[in-house]
């Protein structure tokens, strides 16, 4: 009896041993990734020199080689999504894809562990990806799985059908189908944002007036962007996707300039400089488009000067140096702007 007793306390122990290491680990990854995530919330994916410090010091042992097999599956799932943020933040696409496929199929095939919430973030989270490295076939394969009439819950419904929305508008803007996504948004989003308003979040509710002014901003209807743009401001809070309104605050006075709102431009382009975030130095060369337009304001947008203004940053620019965030989330460069602004003047002239 007493050798019996024994065996079992010391199974119990083991047990209990095993059950402690298993929670650490969860503990361990999901700090991690909750770093990471505030890290993205905050700044997008920025590489500042604090992240930079935290990736090397906390995840680089993690990246490389393959996930213990003994490892628990909500263990192995947080493994991999702290892979996909690490290859997002060092601007590798192709590992980062691969990592968010793994995510996919790792809940798919544990679904009695994860619930389907858990697959269509990663689902989705892929059809964002795959749009970022502008692979159409790939997204259309991937965008098909999608099927909100399995999910049962009426808010996780709404939940992804927010995100069904954003991502048939990035599809729009990826692809350049700029009036197509202004049909859809006039049409279909406008309606759902009316119908739910109140179980809308205000996270939500930026993106979709952030993703509703650059369709208007493409289709050349500056009056109704900037109408999105004010109610994309409503919705923002200060440490809560910034990127997201830096981008929008470059957009305004992009639109000032197309509206011929001179007073307001330099207004808008003082407040930008008080307020920059160093920490976007050097991905986002916005500021110094901005400073080019303080400069010049004695001449902007109603003397023919402007031209050889544009032609003159132009050729202290490089093109590659302007593809940045604002570029690739919403498919406008400064750059190329500025190649348009040269054109109509051309144009004019001629």
């Amino acid at each position: 009896k007493e050798k019996l007793v024994l065996g079992t306390v010391k199974k119990c122990a083991q047990k209990k041993q095993l059950c402690i290491e298993k929670i650490n680990l969860i503990a361990k990854y999901e700090q991690i990734n909750m770093f990471l995530r505030d890290q993205y919330n905050t700044n997008g994916f920025v590489y500042t020199p604090e992240i930079e410090s935290y990736l090397a010091n906390f995840i680089a042992e993690d990246v490389e080689g393959e996930i213990p097999s003994g490892y628990p599956v909500m263990v192995k799932l947080l493994i991999t999504k702290i892979r996909y943020l690490y290859f997002l933040f060092i601007e590798q696409e192709e590992k980062a894809l691969v990592s968010n496929e793994e995510m996919v199929e790792l809940t798919r095939e544990n679904i009695g562990i994860f619930s389907m919430d858990d697959y269509y973030n990663a689902l989705f989270n892929l059809c964002f990806m795959t749009l970022s490295m502008e692979q159409e076939e790939k997204f259309l394969h991937y965008f098909s799985h999608i099927e909100l009439d399995k999910i049962e819950r009426p808010n996780l419904q709404l939940k992804h059908y927010y995100n069904t929305v954003k991502l048939r508008s990035s599809y729009f803007m990826t692809f350049k189908k700029y009036k197509e996504g202004l049909t859809y948004f006039d049409d279909e989003v406008t309606k759902a944002l009316k119908e739910n308003k109140e179980q809308t979040d205000f996270a939500t509710k930026l993106a979709i007036y952030s993703e509703h002014t650059y369709i208007c901003y493409h289709n050349k209807e500056y009056d109704r962007a900037m109408d999105m743009l004010s109610m994309a401001y409503k919705f923002s809070k200060p440490g809560f996707r910034d990127d997201v309104i830096n981008c929008l605050k470059v957009l305004e006075i992009v639109l000032c300039y197309h509206l011929g709102l001179s007073t307001l431009l330099v207004s808008k382009c003082n407040s930008y400089i008080k307020n920059y975030p160093e920490s976007y130095q050097p991905h986002f060369n916005e500021y110094h488009f901005i400073n080019f337009l303080v400069a010049v304001n004695r001449d902007i947008i109603f003397d023919d000067k402007m031209q050889h203004h544009f032609l003159d940053l132009k050729s202290k620019v490089k093109e590659e140096d302007e593809y940045n965030y604002t570029y690739f989330t919403n498919n406008f460069s400064i750059y190329d702007w500025m190649n348009e602004c040269i054109a109509s003047y051309e144009a004019v002239k001629a």
